[in-house]
This record gives C-alpha cells, structure tokens and sequence, in this order.
C-alpha cells in the first residue's frame, strides 16, 4: 500500500554505488548479475493483490534494466528522476543497475533494489556474489528459499514460544506511550508522500574512544551507549519521558538464511522512558536490559503484533514510531571486478520513511551519522542546530 502513495515505491529502493577507479565492463558486469539472479530467486520476485493477499510470483528469466547517466549532458537532478522512477511491483525485475559518469569525470557501478525483494544483508550477499562471479568462482547454491522462511514463521506462530513472546510485547506496549512529538518547523501533510533529506556529520576518533572507554566501564556496547545518549536527547527536545523508537533486527539469526537474499528486517519497537530525574548511568542499565529483552522476543512478526494491540493505522505517520536508530559496522567495502576496483557505499535520497532517523556506522576509527528528516516537518538548519546540541 504505502508503494502506491506518491514517493512510497521510491521512498522503499534500497541504492548503492560503487565508486570504480576504472571504465566498468557493462557486458561483463550483466553477465555476473545474471548468474545472481538465477542463484536468488527473490531477484526474479513480483507481487500482485487478489482477493485482498499479497501474492507473490517467480518468473523463470528477467531482463536486466540499466540506467545510464553523464552528469557533464544532464543534471544530477534530472539522472535521479530516472534512476529512482516507482519499479511496477507486479512485474520482475523489482531491481535496476546503472552506470554513472560524474561532474570529475569518475566512473561509478550504481545498484537500486526494492525494500519488497531485499534488506541490507540482501545486498552485502549481493555483493559478495558479484565479486566472485564477476573475478570467475562458483556461487554458493546451497542456500534457503526465502519461501520456507515465510511458511516457518507463519507455523511458528501457532507454538507456545510465539504466544509467549506476543504476551511479552503486549505488556511491554500495553498501553501505548503517546507518539513522539519533536518540535516540528512545518506540518505534517495529511498524505505522507516521503520527501526528505539528509544531513551527515562525524563522530572523529578521539571522542569515540572516549566513549568506549566508558561503555566498557558500564559494561555495555558502544551502540547501547549511543541509543541511551540519542533518546535522551530526543526526549528532551519533544519534552517527553516516555515514547517508542524504532531499531532494526535481522531475523536470520538461526543461521540457516545467513545466504537468502530477501526482507528479512524488521523494526522492533524499544520503548525507552528518559526520566529528567533520573541519572544517565541509571538510564544506560534500563536501556541495556530492555534491549536484551528485546532482542529474546524479536523474531515474532511486528505486523501481528500491530493487528493484536489494534495500533490504529493512518497514512501519515508510522503506526509504533516514528524514529529509527541503526548503529552498524561500516559497509564501506573496497572490491575487485575484473580491471577495476571500486568502493561500496550505500546513496540516501531524497525521500525518508521516518520524521527522522539517525544512522551511525562505525569505520576506520571514526562513526560516521546520517540524519534523514522530513522535509514537512524540519527544515536544514534545524537540524544542524541539533546536531551541535548533540555533540555537546
């Protein structure tokens, strides 16, 4: 549904860009994806609605669309509207590659996937499979169809540890915390149409060992520290002391999908509660032990849960929250095709899911953040001014 309101489809494209230090062998590169495709069926996946169900279809063979670009004839601008046009989800492929010239003259491999066929370990499998095919070694076929993971979770429901885990989130989010009201510049528009933007700033080496040393003293993780620090800032900029953030889980964690492209994330809802009472330290245990509680009962599906507290749905806003948090190890990756080689790294557009989300990735020594905001709601300025009280 949300793929069908204005900006929605593109709002869900999942783009890459490998930045190469070379001219990319597109024959070469086609090829590599090919055998991907017939290796991953999601990549040959489309969807319809019949009788009210998402039914999904897998063809045998797909044609590989590739969009290119010169930014010294057209504008980025211009290059983007093509690049990120609404894939047509009832038809395969729900994925395009392109190759791009840019305004110094670099050549770059670019990559756009739907959220529908993939998540982001969909696509560092992706990669992985591209530089082996691409550098003449066999691709792992031994791997889980995406379709015995829907029928297991679906099985699962009905065992005694999903009822329990269900209860578990029902006392958690029982009653609901009212949403998250930030001090919005603009008003929420009546239909969320995406639009957003990005503003990036890092986090430098010296500041991060820093708080490394006292996540260790806390005998916590960088990334439970950094949680702790965001809602706290967060709840004092909405004036609020209890409320919902969003964080991902990968839902592969048996292992036997560790080679499945397909979506497998989901967004857990973490209610935090940041008392001005209350010390940091104290908080930090709270948001650590909830967090490990969270993650004993992640794997039970957030869209039976939204139908079993009745979570009113609207189309203007994110039904648990609407603000993610994502702490990772870098994705930037150096890779080998062929004659070139290029770095991965994951494009933000001009579109967003959430009011605002942080994305802090952790590489080389430093945390480098992305905030995504709505458009509607904050303006540049804004959230740079944040991003200076946050530091601080």
């Amino acid at each position: 549904m949300l793929s069908k309101l204005k900006g929605g489809n593109e709002a869900y494209q999942i783009c890459g860009d490998i930045q190469l230090n070379g001219t990319p062998n597109l024959t070469l590169f086609k090829k590599a994806f090919e055998k991907i495709t017939t290796n991953n069926e999601m990549l040959r996946c489309s969807y319809q609605i019949k009788d009210g169900e998402l039914v999904r279809s897998i063809a045998n063979e797909i044609e590989i669309e590739v969009i290119q670009g010169n930014l010294k004839e057209e504008s980025r601008e211009e290059f983007e509207k093509r690049w990120r046009k609404p894939f047509d989800l009832a038809k395969a492929p729900l994925w395009r590659l392109g190759t791009l010239i840019d305004e110094n003259g670099e050549n770059h491999f670019l990559f756009n996937f739907h959220h529908i066929i993939s998540d982001g370990t969909s696509i560092d499998i992706i990669m992985s499979e591209f530089v082996e095919s691409i550098n003449g070694r066999e691709l792992t076929s031994d791997k889980r169809s995406y379709c015995d993971f829907v029928y297991e979770e679906s099985a699962n429901l009905k065992s005694n540890e999903s009822k329990a885990k269900k209860e578990w989130w029902s006392s958690v989010l029982t009653p609901l915390p009212n949403p998250l009201n930030l001090p919005y510049k603009g008003v929420r528009p009546e239909v969320n149409d995406f639009k957003g933007d990005t503003v990036h700033f890092t986090i430098e080496s010296d500041t991060l060992e820093k708080l490394k040393i006292k996540a260790r003293e806390q005998r916590t993780t960088t990334f439970i520290y950094f949680l702790s620090t965001w809602t706290t800032f967060l709840g004092c900029l909405a004036g609020q002391e209890d409320f919902c953030i969003g964080t991902p889980w990968d839902r592969r964690n048996d292992g036997e999908y560790d080679q499945t492209v397909g979506m497998f994330a989901q967004s857990l809802a973490l209610r935090v509660q940041p008392k001005q009472t209350q010390s940091f330290k104290s908080y930090l245990k709270d948001v650590r032990e909830m967090c490990t509680k969270l993650y004993e009962h992640a794997d039970y599906p957030m869209e039976e849960l939204l139908d079993e507290l009745k979570v009113p749905r609207n189309i203007n806003r994110n039904p648990l929250f609407d603000t993610m948090f994502i702490y990772e190890n870098g994705h930037m990756q150096g890779v080998e095709l062929g004659e070139v080689k290029g770095i991965v790294r994951e494009e933000k557009g001009t579109y967003t899911t959430f009011d605002v989300s942080l994305e802090m990735s952790e590489e080389l020594g430093k945390v480098y953040c992305t905030i995504n905001y709505s458009t509607h709601l904050f303006n540049k300025e804004q959230i740079e001014e944040w991003i200076v009280w946050y530091k601080t």
